[in-house]
């Protein structure tokens, strides 16, 4: 870490050895490049869980130092500039709550991904789906949509026209509530 904070090559050397293995890390866990390595999302989301505890054991590891850990970090400090000791504290408290808080949410996000790509329903929500599959049942949709009693036709599944929002099915829709009131003045 003295060599680090006094030679500005080793410093450059230093980040870009950090951003080329964060980016290789992170890059089958999150990245969507067509790569060879296919990581299952429990698999993404344990590998990490393990990579907190790296950032919060050095974060508690330089919160505790009682004393100045690296000599070079007291050279040409300006005079508004806290302690040496009480920035490895700063830099070990950001280490700790920002790595963890950071992980955290990069967790969140490829188990919130994992959760959009695991639902059938392609991410329309339970409601649109659940109407969506009564639709064709309930109002007997006309043969030509492509919609049936039983839902969609092979044709219109292998079409993808499943949609019940057009013309045709407003209509059959209406049909139906024709249908209903008549039932209930009778």
């Amino acid at each position: 870490m003295n060599l680090v904070l006094s030679n500005d090559s080793v410093h450059n050397a230093e980040h870009v050895l950090y951003l080329v293995a964060g980016y290789l890390y992170f890059l089958p866990l999150l990245g969507r490049e067509p790569i060879r390595w296919r990581v299952s999302y429990p698999t993404r989301i344990f590998l990490l869980f393990l990579a907190m505890p790296v950032d919060a054991f050095t974060g508690v590891v330089l919160g505790s130092e009682g004393a100045n850990p690296f000599p070079a970090l007291a050279e040409d400090r300006p005079a508004w500039a806290p302690s040496p000791v009480t920035d490895v504290h700063i830099g070990g408290a950001v280490m700790w709550v920002g790595g963890a808080g950071l992980m955290f949410a990069i967790m969140m996000t490829v188990f919130f991904a994992w959760a959009r790509e695991a639902r059938s329903d392609g991410g329309l929500g339970w409601l649109e789906t659940a109407r969506r599959a009564n639709f064709a049942a309930v109002v007997g949709a006309p043969p030509d949509t492509g919609v049936g009693r039983d839902g969609p036709t092979r044709a219109a599944a292998a079409s993808g026209t499943e949609s019940v929002d057009d013309d045709e099915h407003l209509a059959a829709y209406n049909a139906y509530l024709a249908r209903l009131t008549n039932q209930d003045d009778s």
